[in-house]
């Protein structure tokens, strides 16, 4: 049986002892105060709902891919130990390390990098099943691939943001849109897929954003059967926003049962861009 070391980053929010042969590489969060910087390293100094508090006290905060010299010193250490090692990151919608990691990784041959569309929660399904084939012995690039395009297809995220401020900021829509949803008092729903952070769609009251919810994932999966569901939110989101009360009526209208629904928040790479006022539901339906 080969011996297989999985590497990702701190944007699945996995810890490295969660598994065996298992390595994480922290996303670099950059807080910005009257223009003096201070890095951190996600998930180690820092973790989302920190991001969210700094976020929510006017500081700007911006997220940027392991530095390559990182990740040479990482593949040096463990690519003479391993038969493989396969290499999974943020999306490379979402960041440019994928591009970056493959093309460091064409110094070791036994270096496999894959592209991939998931962060969060749904990682962690990701990684579970990975880890279960790896033991299992079944572990192959052939497997991982095929199997990565099986949980992209039975997978789908929406999330509503109600405070669009953030976006606004860091260009994910124009300061003319984010003025009108203000005015309107809408709610702004995104997808995270293949294509990065797409926006979807918007409602103004809590029964059209549940009815939006239902529209999306039924065009996205079709017939809901879940084997994981989770809803993701930050802990210290403002009140205003309704976040709670909009979390509950999703609860509601879902009505998972068969299983443990998770409850979790999404990492520091998409809080940075989405700011703390905002719920999201992922759903991986059976195969």
């Amino acid at each position: 049986m080969s011996k297989i070391a999985i590497v990702v980053d701190s944007s699945f929010q996995i810890k490295e002892e969660q598994y065996k042969d298992f390595f994480v590489l922290p996303l670099v969060v950059t807080e910005v105060i009257n223009g003096k910087t201070k890095d951190y390293l996600d998930m180690i100094d820092i973790d989302s709902e920190q991001v969210s508090e700094k976020l929510k006290e006017g500081i700007e905060i911006k997220t940027s891919m392991v530095p390559p010299g990182r990740t040479m010193a990482l593949l040096d250490r463990i690519s003479p130990l391993y038969d493989q090692v396969f290499m999974m990151c943020i999306p490379s919608k979402l960041s440019s390390m994928f591009n970056v990691v493959s093309n460091l990784a064409k110094d070791y041959p036994n270096v496999k990098v894959f592209d991939q569309s998931m962060v969060a929660t749904m990682s962690t399904w990701m990684v579970s099943e990975i880890m279960k084939a790896r033991d299992e012995g079944i572990l192959t690039e052939e497997w991982l691939r095929e199997y990565l395009k099986k949980f992209v297809k039975n997978t789908a995220l929406l999330m509503v943001v109600p405070d669009v401020k953030f976006l606004a900021k860091g260009g994910r829509i124009s300061n003319g849109k984010a003025l009108l949803v203000k005015m309107l008092k809408l709610n702004i729903m995104i997808s995270l897929d293949e294509r990065g952070l797409v926006f979807y769609d918007k409602a103004k009251s809590i029964e059209g954003v549940v009815k939006k919810f239902k529209t999306f994932f039924g065009e996205r999966l079709g017939k809901i059967d879940p084997a994981h569901a989770c809803f993701l939110n930050q802990k210290n989101a403002d009140e205003k926003f309704n976040i709670n009360a909009i979390k509950e009526a999703l609860i509601e209208a879902f009505k998972f049962s068969g299983f443990d629904v998770e409850h979790a928040n999404i990492p520091s790479a998409i809080v940075a861009h989405t700011g703390p006022n905002y719920i999201a539901l992922a759903i991986s339906n059976k195969e």
